[in-house]
């Protein structure tokens, strides 16, 4: 901490370096403007009088900060955060005293605009984000639903408007402590893809309410269904929430409550939206009524509905409204998803995704398309989702809305032999990680690597890719997991050959163990060394979840080698 540079990056602030000296300073961090970054320290230091603390918080800061692909944006993010901050001596004493705080400020600023323009309005919220034990706690449903009530009974009944600033301000609160788990590794993928559905569930359940108080009408036999990434609690930053209303009877009763649901959560107000909502999976799409009667629609499933609407029940969860009504909608649905034979659906599927492909490449996306292109997340999820509509019936144990158990399950019941679940799980996690930064900076819904060369190397950078050749890094990774899936997807729905188990995989071979790893694990380890780490990668899968080598030396000594998926926070911890 203490050799060149960086302790005398305390001296910034007190001109006693040469230009010099500053500009190499500023400049080996990574700052291309380093002029403007050197006046706006001044200029924070003079506006609160702060020259002292923060002259002892630079070190770290610019500690921090190289590597990053935009310390210039982060001091500019900082010195904003500090003029909206109530209190910014107190904040700049945090941040000189706790280094993690500034290490959680640059991870921010830099993975994200859209959160941090949530901080920044907000800039209270900073003292939820250094409280650790507070915002790594993982909320259930419940938690996060009496959190909403807590503070809602204390607003007037007769504001509606309130409320719903309320709710959207929850959500975004949420939003931040979420992501910056993710910016931190203390969230794996499965842990944020469920926090940010049991958010949107507690979201929905009370929106329902507010719709009730504010319509009349009671949600007796009235339940809402999640589809798709909410229903196997797999939400993104930027989803749509694919919702369907069913009722016990008289639907036409209902519809001024779904309609009222609907506005709540799409109405644009000062403090947002909550979620873009998509109804097109009821019966007759977008013609068809808001809102269905159970028996009509089951009478829909068996006379009306195609494969893909079959398909698409696979990830159907009753979230809000009357738990018993959805439930029991969905017992009697069961038996029709798994009544159509393996070789149909696996034509309808496979012709079902070439459409989506053919769409991709008449709009020029034949490449970058992590969701819907070639060797995509959906390529993942149609594996899936095939296998269990064909063998579904036979083997119960396979079903499952959620895409990380499906998989399990599927090589648990041999539908899919280790090798292949190794591939689509591995894959779908570095595909759905990709999606989520694309998504986390702007909150667009964007599915699509960039096209420039700055953007793409900037997203290497948030991805842990770094050196100056991150950009080939990342590129060459997405390329392995994309040929992979690829190959899978088209073995299953296909019918194409595989390299056969055991053999040489492009996912298990030491080139694509070494691009797991750090930049200095090459020159750290050996090739035999490598080799032999390779070997006992090869070994783990669901039931054995690490592999420990030991080896004794002289003097009493042993080498032991712990190779194991480092899920974030747990072997680091061990």
């Amino acid at each position: 901490m203490e050799t060149y540079p960086y302790a005398r990056f305390r001296e910034l602030l007190y001109d006693t370096l040469s230009t010099e000296d500053v500009e190499l300073c500023l400049v080996s961090v990574g700052f291309t403007d380093w002029r403007s970054t050197l006046r706006r320290f001044h200029r924070i230091a003079d506006a609160y009088q702060i020259r002292p603390t923060l002259a002892e918080m630079l070190p770290y800061l610019m500690l921090m900060l190289e590597g990053t692909a935009n310390p210039d944006a982060v001091i500019v993010y900082l010195e904003r955060f500090l003029n909206r901050s109530t209190d910014p001596q107190a904040t700049v004493k945090i941040l000189a005293t706790n280094p993690r705080s500034i290490d959680i400020l640059v991870r921010l600023f830099t993975g994200s605009q859209f959160l941090t323009e949530i901080l920044l309005h907000h800039p209270e919220y900073f003292t939820q984000l250094v409280t650790l034990p507070h915002l790594a706690a993982h909320k259930s449903t419940c938690q996060l639903r009496a959190e909403i009530d807590a503070f809602t009974a204390t607003l007037p009944s007769a504001e509606p408007d309130a409320h719903m600033d309320f709710l959207r301000q929850f959500q975004r609160r949420e939003f931040l402590r979420i992501g910056v788990c993710d910016l931190l590794d203390l969230y794996d993928l499965p842990a944020v893809t469920l926090q940010l559905s049991n958010l949107a569930d507690s979201l929905v359940t009370a929106s329902l309410d507010l719709a009730s108080t504010l319509t009349g009408i009671s949600t007796e036999a009235f339940a809402v269904l999640a589809m798709g990434k909410l229903c196997g609690s797999e939400l993104n930053y930027s989803s749509d929430i694919d919702l369907l209303f069913v009722a016990l009877k008289n639907a036409d009763v209902y519809r001024p409550l779904g309609e009222k649901l609907i506005d709540i959560l799409t109405r644009m107000t000062s403090e947002g939206f909550l979620y873009r909502v998509d109804m097109r999976l009821r019966p007759w799409g977008r013609s068809g009524s808001l809102i269905t009667a159970c028996s009509g629609y089951l009478k829909y499933l068996e006379t009306h509905a195609r494969l893909w609407e079959k398909q698409a029940l696979l990830k159907a969860r009753v979230i809000a409204g009357d738990v018993q009504t959805g439930d029991g909608l969905l017992l009697a649905v069961t038996p029709m998803l798994f009544n159509t034979d393996p070789q149909t659906i696996r034509t309808d599927v496979f012709r079902m995704k070439k459409q989506t492909e053919h769409i991709l490449h008449q709009r020029g996306l034949s490449w970058g398309e992590v969701k819907l292109g070639e060797g995509s997340i959906r390529d993942v999820e149609f594996v899936i989702q095939y296998l269990q509509m064909a063998y579904g019936r036979v083997n119960p144990g396979i079903r499952s809305g959620n895409s990380f158990t499906a998989l399990e399950n599927l090589r648990a019941h041999e539908l899919l032999l280790p090798y292949e679940y190794r591939i689509l799980r591995e894959g779908y996690v570095f595909l759905r990680t990709v999606e989520h930064h694309l998504q986390m900076m702007h909150y667009h819904q964007t599915h699509s690597l960039p096209a420039s060369a700055e953007a793409l190397a900037h997203l290497a950078r948030r991805l842990g890719f770094e050196g100056k050749d991150s950009t080939a890094q990342f590129l060459e990774r997405y390329t392995q997991h994309r040929e992979a899936i690829r190959a899978l997807y088209l073995h299953h729905l296909r019918g194409d050959m595989m390299d056969i188990p055991g053999t040489h995989h492009p996912l298990l071979d030491d080139s694509t163990h070494i691009t797991r790893m750090d930049a200095s694990y090459t020159t750290v380890f050996s090739q035999d060394e490598i080799r032999h780490h390779t070997s006992l990668a090869m070994r783990l899968d669901h039931d054995n979840l690490v592999e420990i080598h030991i080896v004794p030396r002289e003097g009493g000594q042993w080498i032991v080698t712990i190779v194991a998926f480092d899920y974030p926070g747990e072997l680091s911890l061990i």
